[in-house]
């Protein structure tokens, strides 16, 4: 149930911050937006490693989660950067290299964690 929830609150602030994104980047541009998203997600980020209590690490993933609001800003970049003819294969690409990302970090991620977790963990 505890993972469960963490995944609850890292969607949730995905789904909070698509849907404010848009109008954040049309006030000061998708640049300015993209460079401080990523650089404010990355301090939640970097804290997630000295979390000790469970409340940390829902407070912290869902403020990671916010990171998922860069997909909107890529597939804006995409369309004013690309001509009409090809802005949807832009946009298609720049999608599936994000999902293929995220699919591969979800893979290696666990293999490369399962080590260290049954050294510390010896029941496992």
């Amino acid at each position: 149930m505890d993972m469960l929830s963490e995944y609850i609150f890292t969607y949730s602030g995905t789904i909070i911050l698509r849907i404010l994104i848009g109008s954040i980047s049309e006030g000061i541009g998708i640049r300015y937006t993209y460079s401080i998203l990523l650089l404010v997600v990355c301090i939640p980020g970097a804290c997630l490693a000295a979390a000790n209590s469970y409340i940390a690490v829902v407070l912290l993933r869902f403020a990671v989660g916010f990171a998922g609001g860069a997909f909107v800003l890529t597939q804006l970049w995409t369309t004013i950067m690309f001509d009409l003819n090809v802005v949807g294969i832009a946009n298609a690409t720049t999608a599936g290299w994000g999902n293929l990302g995220g699919g591969v970090a979800q893979v290696y991620h666990p293999s490369c964690r399962l080590p260290s977790f049954r050294a510390l963990h010896s029941s496992y």
